[in-house]
């Protein structure tokens, strides 16, 4: 097995160990000098009083350490994320009988810089639409098997414990 750390002369082996975990922490934490990639995969869902933005991580997300959400434009600031293993955020908007058009931006950050910004385009649900909403069912349907392991302990549906 090749060791994944340059080789030094007299060169000691704890020190070069703590000087590689120092370097990644950094690069971890801050990113690096390069502009961060665009986030793939964008995409806005309406809800009551606001929007639903999800996202992809994007194809060189070793320097990202978190996103910036705008409103309306470019320069208002909304959110910032600083967790780059996020991957969705409720954005509040006006609703009302006729929400209006919002501009939504995402772009991805990192310690240094700010990647080129995603433009969407969404509005809040109106209030006449919500009048035609079903309710939620009542029965247990969030505990349902689905293929892999759902809230109980043993993997299987509906709450039933196989010893």
């Amino acid at each position: 097995m090749k060791s994944t750390l340059p080789p030094q002369i007299g060169g000691n082996r704890t020190r070069m160990l703590q000087q590689r975990v120092r370097s990644v922490t950094q690069v971890r934490a801050h990113g690096t000098q390069r502009i961060p990639a665009p986030t793939r995969g964008v995409i806005v869902q309406q809800g009551d009083g606001g929007a639903l933005v999800t996202w992809h991580l994007p194809k060189r997300y070793g320097d990202v350490t978190g996103y910036r959400i705008y409103i309306g434009t470019e320069k208002n600031l909304a959110m910032q994320i600083r967790d780059r293993g996020a991957r969705q955020m409720f954005i509040p908007l006006t609703s009302g009988s006729s929400a209006p058009l919002n501009n939504i931006f995402l772009s991805a950050v990192n310690g240094f810089r700010e990647g080129p910004k995603i433009q969407l385009q969404t509005s809040a649900v109106d209030n006449a639409a919500l009048l035609g909403t079903k309710p939620v069912p009542t029965d247990d349907f969030q505990n349902v098997f689905s293929g892999g392991l759902d809230k109980t302990q043993s993997g299987q549906p509906s709450g039933k414990r196989v010893p």
